[in-house]
């Protein structure tokens, strides 16, 4: 498989892959911040939603990878539809947005 040249893809495409890239970076960096939250807590039973945050977060990093590999060494004809990822990444960040909402109420609540 050669390497498609960016001017083949098109500004677009680069501009999109990196975005991807951004992604992936940021799913990183808070699922991060949900370890770091959770073993500050003492790995109580109310850390599952956070470990479960890190997971949801792991997949998102491995399709924002995956699909900016996509946009930078495929040819255009084999990019295929970006409706899934996109719609899975949505999805994903609703639910740990959820997740980070409900674990800042209840240490606000309930103290740390």
């Amino acid at each position: 498989m050669r390497k498609v040249q960016p001017s083949e893809q098109g500004l677009a495409a680069e501009r999109t892959a990196l975005s991807w890239r951004r992604t992936a970076m940021a799913a990183m960096a808070n699922a991060v911040l949900f370890l770091h939250a959770a073993a500050d807590s003492g790995w109580r039973p109310a850390d599952l939603a956070p470990l479960a945050a890190v997971v949801v977060l792991s997949a998102v990093v491995v399709i924002a990878v995956r699909r900016g590999r996509i946009l930078h060494t495929e040819p255009r004809d084999r990019w295929g539809d970006g409706r899934l990822p996109i719609a899975v990444v949505t999805i994903s960040v609703i639910g740990v947005t959820c997740v980070a909402a409900g674990f800042g109420l209840a240490y606000a609540r309930f103290g740390a």
